[in-house]
């Protein structure tokens, strides 16, 4: 994977000037905190998502903190408040996959053909597959954020997001915030794929001490 950052040079002064960074998961609420920030410090944030009501943005979204990281310098990345947000792998597949679903783009797939293939990496975009210890932490697993924040504890870290980064509007709508498809509809995974998501998420469920039952 590589980033390719647009007019680094204002990426570079302008981060210390926001003074954080997101590192976005897909399927935690990503997208609309990339709205807030969008609006509050402009391009940065920007997604190409033709649901998301914003421009395209100058870091391309989804970059793992080591990728991101390398790109703009340890010394910058270093001196930034820097987050993420992690979601069980279970909740955070099927919320893909009804993603996915919803947008065409696995037709006539099933949720077991889908978790077959993505716990062989026969998906090209990085998205698909790369667990939360990877978008968080570097080769030797350490983690590259300030802070690592878990999806199904959102009344405890919202507030902080919010004062951390200047956003105080992300309390606003409190109640519509950070639904990234169902948190039921667990039982929708039979044994072999409940079996696949465990081994192949393993260092996720120990790391962040996520319910392995997939129920």
């Amino acid at each position: 994977m590589t980033t390719e950052i647009k007019r680094p040079d204002y990426v570079r002064q302008r981060l210390p000037e926001i003074g954080f960074w997101f590192v976005d998961v897909p399927r935690t609420s990503s997208t609309v905190l990339r709205m807030a920030f969008y609006r509050r410090y402009g391009r940065l944030f920007g997604k190409p998502s033709a649901s998301s009501g914003i421009g395209l943005g100058l870091i391309p979204p989804h970059v793992p903190a080591a990728q991101l990281r390398e790109a703009l310098g340890p010394d910058l990345w270093d001196s930034l408040y820097t987050f993420s947000i992690v979601r069980n792998p279970f909740e955070r597949v099927l919320s893909l996959f009804s993603f996915l679903q919803q947008n065409g783009k696995l037709p006539g797939m099933s949720l077991s053909q889908y978790v077959k293939r993505l716990t062989r990496r026969e998906f090209d975009y990085h998205g698909h597959y790369l667990s939360n210890t990877g978008y968080v932490c570097d080769d030797q697993g350490e983690v590259l954020v300030s802070e690592v924040f878990r999806y199904d504890r959102r009344p405890e870290w919202l507030p902080v997001i919010a004062e951390r980064t200047g956003c105080p509007e992300l309390m606003k709508d409190h109640s519509k915030v950070y639904s990234t498809g169902s948190d039921s509809g667990l039982d929708r995974f039979d044994t072999r794929s409940r079996r696949l998501i465990r081994k192949f998420f393993a260092e996720d469920f120990e790391r962040f001490d996520f319910d392995r039952s997939g129920t």
